[in-house]
Protein backbone atom coordinates (compact mmCIF):
# COMPACT_ATOMS: atom_id res chain seq x y z
CA UNK A 1 0.00 0.00 0.00
CA UNK A 2 2.88 2.12 0.89
CA UNK A 3 4.32 1.73 -2.49
CA UNK A 4 1.04 2.47 -4.34
CA UNK A 5 1.29 6.07 -2.48
CA UNK A 6 4.47 6.89 -3.70
CA UNK A 7 4.55 5.70 -7.23
CA UNK A 8 1.42 8.12 -7.68
CA UNK A 9 3.17 10.67 -5.75
CA UNK A 10 6.02 9.94 -8.34
CA UNK A 11 3.65 10.39 -11.04
CA UNK A 12 1.57 13.49 -9.97
CA UNK A 13 5.08 15.25 -9.64
CA UNK A 14 6.25 13.96 -13.40
CA UNK A 15 3.13 15.12 -14.31
CA UNK A 16 3.84 18.73 -13.15
CA UNK A 17 7.00 19.24 -14.68
CA UNK A 18 5.51 18.24 -17.86
CA UNK A 19 2.81 20.77 -17.96
CA UNK A 20 5.36 23.20 -16.79
CA UNK A 21 7.59 23.04 -19.44
CA UNK A 22 4.89 23.05 -22.20
CA UNK A 23 3.66 26.01 -21.10
CA UNK A 24 6.97 28.09 -22.01
CA UNK A 25 6.65 27.03 -25.65
CA UNK A 26 3.23 28.87 -26.19
CA UNK A 27 2.89 31.54 -28.95
CA UNK A 28 3.58 35.00 -27.73
CA UNK A 29 0.73 38.09 -29.07
CA UNK A 30 2.23 41.43 -29.95
CA UNK A 31 0.01 44.66 -28.86
CA UNK A 32 -1.22 46.89 -31.80
CA UNK A 33 1.37 49.79 -32.02
CA UNK A 34 4.22 48.43 -30.02
CA UNK A 35 7.72 48.64 -31.72
CA UNK A 36 8.29 47.18 -35.51
CA UNK A 37 9.71 44.61 -36.62
CA UNK A 38 12.86 45.32 -38.21
CA UNK A 39 13.00 42.61 -40.30
CA UNK A 40 9.21 42.58 -41.88
CA UNK A 41 11.25 46.91 -42.35
CA UNK A 42 14.06 45.57 -43.88
CA UNK A 43 12.10 43.22 -45.90
CA UNK A 44 9.94 45.98 -47.44
CA UNK A 45 12.65 48.00 -48.69
CA UNK A 46 14.20 44.92 -50.32
CA UNK A 47 10.63 44.50 -52.37
CA UNK A 48 10.26 48.05 -53.40
CA UNK A 49 13.85 48.30 -55.51
CA UNK A 50 14.10 44.67 -56.69
CA UNK A 51 13.37 43.27 -59.91
CA UNK A 52 9.60 42.51 -59.23
CA UNK A 53 8.81 45.94 -58.57
CA UNK A 54 6.09 47.83 -60.05
CA UNK A 55 7.13 49.53 -63.11
CA UNK A 56 4.78 52.37 -63.23
CA UNK A 57 6.02 53.23 -58.98
CA UNK A 58 9.57 53.22 -60.25
CA UNK A 59 9.12 55.67 -63.45
CA UNK A 60 7.38 57.87 -60.92
CA UNK A 61 9.49 58.09 -58.21
CA UNK A 62 12.40 58.22 -60.71
CA UNK A 63 10.73 61.70 -62.90
CA UNK A 64 11.34 64.64 -60.27
CA UNK A 65 9.13 67.65 -61.97
CA UNK A 66 11.39 69.84 -60.31
CA UNK A 67 13.99 68.81 -62.08
CA UNK A 68 12.87 69.20 -66.04
CA UNK A 69 14.08 72.58 -67.33
CA UNK A 70 11.67 75.00 -69.42
CA UNK A 71 12.02 75.15 -72.96
CA UNK A 72 11.95 78.85 -73.90
CA UNK A 73 9.68 79.78 -77.11
CA UNK A 74 11.37 82.34 -79.33
CA UNK A 75 9.50 83.80 -81.62
CA UNK A 76 11.02 85.23 -84.97
CA UNK A 77 10.03 89.01 -85.67
CA UNK A 78 8.34 89.10 -89.21
CA UNK A 79 10.36 90.34 -91.64
CA UNK A 80 9.13 92.85 -93.29
CA UNK A 81 11.09 93.35 -97.01
CA UNK A 82 10.45 96.80 -99.13
CA UNK A 83 10.62 96.49 -103.39
CA UNK A 84 13.12 99.06 -104.93
CA UNK A 85 11.81 101.74 -106.58
CA UNK A 86 11.15 101.21 -110.59
CA UNK A 87 13.35 102.73 -113.29
CA UNK A 88 11.19 101.80 -115.76
CA UNK A 89 8.21 103.66 -117.13
CA UNK A 90 6.50 103.18 -114.16
CA UNK A 91 8.30 106.04 -112.42
CA UNK A 92 7.52 108.52 -115.29
CA UNK A 93 4.41 110.09 -116.68
CA UNK A 94 5.41 110.49 -119.83
CA UNK A 95 4.37 108.08 -122.26
CA UNK A 96 7.34 105.61 -123.97
CA UNK A 97 10.07 107.20 -121.36
CA UNK A 98 11.35 106.23 -118.45
CA UNK A 99 12.54 108.19 -115.63
CA UNK A 100 16.48 108.76 -116.91
CA UNK A 101 15.11 109.53 -120.12
CA UNK A 102 13.21 112.46 -118.50
CA UNK A 103 15.51 114.07 -117.12
CA UNK A 104 17.68 114.05 -119.59
CA UNK A 105 14.91 115.75 -121.39
CA UNK A 106 14.21 118.01 -118.87
CA UNK A 107 17.91 118.99 -118.74
CA UNK A 108 18.52 119.37 -121.99
CA UNK A 109 19.71 122.55 -123.50
CA UNK A 110 17.24 124.79 -124.92
CA UNK A 111 16.77 125.68 -128.42
CA UNK A 112 18.58 128.50 -130.39
CA UNK A 113 16.47 131.52 -131.10
CA UNK A 114 17.34 134.67 -132.89
CA UNK A 115 14.81 136.61 -130.94
CA UNK A 116 13.38 136.91 -127.78
CA UNK A 117 10.69 134.30 -126.20
CA UNK A 118 8.52 135.50 -123.31
CA UNK A 119 5.50 133.48 -123.88
CA UNK A 120 5.11 129.50 -123.99
CA UNK A 121 7.36 127.46 -126.40
CA UNK A 122 8.07 124.16 -127.83
CA UNK A 123 11.55 122.99 -128.61
CA UNK A 124 12.95 119.66 -130.09
CA UNK A 125 15.35 117.67 -128.11
CA UNK A 126 17.26 114.45 -129.04
CA UNK A 127 18.25 112.31 -126.54
CA UNK A 128 21.63 110.28 -126.24
CA UNK A 129 20.32 107.08 -127.29
CA UNK A 130 18.59 108.48 -130.47
CA UNK A 131 14.91 109.02 -129.16
CA UNK A 132 13.09 112.52 -129.98
CA UNK A 133 11.22 114.35 -127.38
CA UNK A 134 9.05 117.83 -128.15
CA UNK A 135 8.84 120.11 -125.01
CA UNK A 136 6.44 123.02 -124.02
CA UNK A 137 7.82 125.25 -121.53
CA UNK A 138 5.73 127.59 -119.88
CA UNK A 139 7.34 130.69 -117.87
CA UNK A 140 6.06 132.29 -114.57
CA UNK A 141 6.25 132.76 -111.27
CA UNK A 142 4.73 129.62 -109.51
CA UNK A 143 4.76 128.28 -106.12
CA UNK A 144 5.57 124.74 -104.91
CA UNK A 145 2.23 122.76 -104.93
CA UNK A 146 1.92 119.13 -104.04
CA UNK A 147 -1.20 118.84 -106.82
CA UNK A 148 -0.18 117.66 -110.37
CA UNK A 149 -0.21 119.96 -113.21
CA UNK A 150 -0.99 119.48 -116.74
CA UNK A 151 -0.06 121.51 -119.89
CA UNK A 152 -2.79 121.71 -122.86
CA UNK A 153 -2.03 123.03 -126.49
CA UNK A 154 -5.42 124.17 -128.48
CA UNK A 155 -7.33 121.29 -127.43
CA UNK A 156 -4.91 118.43 -126.63
CA UNK A 157 -3.49 117.55 -123.57
CA UNK A 158 0.09 117.53 -124.13
CA UNK A 159 0.92 116.09 -120.64
CA UNK A 160 1.60 116.51 -116.78
CA UNK A 161 4.52 119.73 -116.41
CA UNK A 162 7.44 119.50 -114.25
CA UNK A 163 8.21 122.63 -112.24
CA UNK A 164 11.47 123.77 -112.29
CA UNK A 165 13.75 124.60 -109.27
CA UNK A 166 13.71 127.57 -109.34
CA UNK A 167 9.68 127.74 -109.36
CA UNK A 168 10.11 130.01 -112.91
CA UNK A 169 8.74 127.20 -115.36
CA UNK A 170 6.48 124.08 -115.65
CA UNK A 171 7.43 121.68 -118.69
CA UNK A 172 5.46 119.12 -120.45
CA UNK A 173 7.27 116.33 -122.11
CA UNK A 174 6.04 114.43 -124.90
CA UNK A 175 6.87 112.02 -127.62
CA UNK A 176 4.06 113.16 -130.24
CA UNK A 177 4.47 116.39 -131.77
CA UNK A 178 1.10 116.33 -133.27
CA UNK A 179 -0.75 119.64 -133.08
CA UNK A 180 2.46 121.73 -131.71
CA UNK A 181 2.50 124.28 -133.87
CA UNK A 182 2.80 128.51 -133.39
CA UNK A 183 0.42 130.37 -132.88
CA UNK A 184 -1.82 128.04 -130.98
CA UNK A 185 -3.30 128.74 -127.57
CA UNK A 186 -1.74 127.00 -124.66
CA UNK A 187 -3.05 126.75 -120.97
CA UNK A 188 -1.69 125.01 -117.85
CA UNK A 189 -4.14 123.59 -114.87
CA UNK A 190 -3.70 122.77 -111.40
CA UNK A 191 -5.37 119.50 -110.59
CA UNK A 192 -9.00 120.58 -108.67
CA UNK A 193 -8.44 124.09 -110.12
CA UNK A 194 -9.21 125.41 -113.49
CA UNK A 195 -7.32 125.92 -116.49
CA UNK A 196 -4.99 129.26 -116.47
CA UNK A 197 -4.42 130.61 -120.13
CA UNK A 198 -0.37 131.47 -120.49
CA UNK A 199 -0.50 133.08 -124.06
CA UNK A 200 0.03 131.42 -127.86
CA UNK A 201 2.90 128.84 -128.27
CA UNK A 202 6.11 130.12 -129.75
CA UNK A 203 8.52 127.87 -131.65
CA UNK A 204 12.10 127.81 -130.44
CA UNK A 205 14.17 126.91 -133.11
Amino acid sequence: MLIRRSLCALFALLALGLAACGGADGPTQVATGGAPDPGAAATSTTEGSGPGADPTTTAATAADPTTTAATPTTTAAPSTTTAPASGTSDASPVAGLDAAQLQAALAAPGGASGRSLRGPTVDQVTLADGTRVWRVRVPGAFTARSARVAISVGSRRVGEGVLAPDLGTITAVTTDAAGLTAGRPVSYQWEGSPPVAAGNLEVAR
